[in-house]
């Protein structure tokens, strides 16, 4: 039996599907879909979040589906950062590009009969949408333009050439392909698997390894991340500690379609994330690094091809 009500987190109406567990599974037209604990039903309810908190949290939510809201990760959710005008942009994007059945398709989107257009564009309300498509993805860019055509959309609208070839740049990475960017804890007891294996691998396969704490820049260390990813041909990301900001740089060169290669620690495996365990992991142990060397460079040949910088 499925029961009608408001979702707790952005307050639109929606499905609520009765669970057996401590908590309510909704399946919202906004968030997606999604299970919320009591504990953090009652935080949530309480603490009185702000347009924009609730605006980044079913952005969030949309990007992950099935997930469980707690009152231990609530707190981390509800401090989400606001991704740039240009993220939310490229978001706008690929979604546009999604629900494309073939190449020039209008597309419509529809601010209130289709809220999911908010989330995907992590915005607060309609003007935002509405100013993103309009005057930075139409007016500034010419990614889209406005199909005009009749309905019940608010907007209907189509990619250009100019806006299929920033999704290929996007999908392939920004830079020349020559860098391989690394996402790794930076704990000195993890320095010899960089210096012994993961950098020479990037190396040797032709293409200049990069690590954020070896990069002078000015920028807020976060920004300089996005940007360094965004430059990159492929990111190596070495879960080995559980590192949440590993998760995130994975995930974001997920989200512009750059190649990512998942390495561990063996002792660490069994820890990854359920949604992560579906990736084939090489795995290194710090009493044999040459070989975790080789089969890395010999992934990155085999994923990527040999790099620019190749001594053939």
């Amino acid at each position: 039996m499925t029961l009608f009500y408001n979702c707790p987190v952005c307050d639109s109406r929606s499905n609520k599907i009765p669970s057996n567990k401590d908590g309510e599974n909704v399946d919202c037209p906004r968030c997606g879909r999604y299970l919320i604990l009591r504990s953090a039903l009652v935080t949530i309810k309480h603490s009185r979040p702000s347009e924009r908190q609730i605006a980044n949290l079913s952005g969030w939510l949309r990007e992950n589906q099935d997930v469980t809201i707690n009152s231990q990760n609530l707190d981390n959710l509800l401090a989400l950062k606001t991704p740039t005008v240009s993220e939310r942009a490229e978001k706008l994007m690929v979604a546009v590009e999604k629900n494309s059945k073939s190449i020039g398709d209008v597309v419509e989107v529809s601010y209130d009969n289709s809220p999911s257009w908010l989330s995907i564009s992590w915005s607060e309300k309609s003007e935002e949408l509405d100013y993103l498509i309009k005057k930075y993805l139409i007016q500034e860019h010419n990614w889209v333009v406005d199909a005009k055509v009749f309905g019940f959309a608010d907007i209907t609208v189509q990619l250009t050439p100019s806006g299929y070839a920033y999704l290929d740049q996007l999908r392939h990475g920004r830079g020349e392909g020559v860098q391989g960017f690394c996402a790794m804890w930076f704990d000195k007891t993890v320095t010899p698997v960089w210096t012994e294996a993961i950098e020479p691998a990037i190396s040797n396969a032709g293409y200049r390894p990069v690590k954020i704490d070896e990069v002078n820049h000015n920028n807020r260390i976060d920004d300089e991340i996005l940007a360094q990813i965004r430059r990159s041909r492929f990111v190596v990301a070495d879960f080995t500690g559980d590192r949440g900001g590993v998760y995130f740089e994975a995930g974001f060169a997920l989200g512009l379609g750059i190649q990512v290669i998942w390495t561990i620690r063996d002792e660490d495996l069994k820890g990854v994330h359920f949604d992560n365990r579906q990736y084939n992991f090489l795995q290194w142990n710090l009493k044999d690094l040459p070989s975790f060397k080789k089969a890395l460079q010999s992934r990155i040949e085999a994923t990527l091809g040999f790099g620019p910088l190749a001594n053939y």
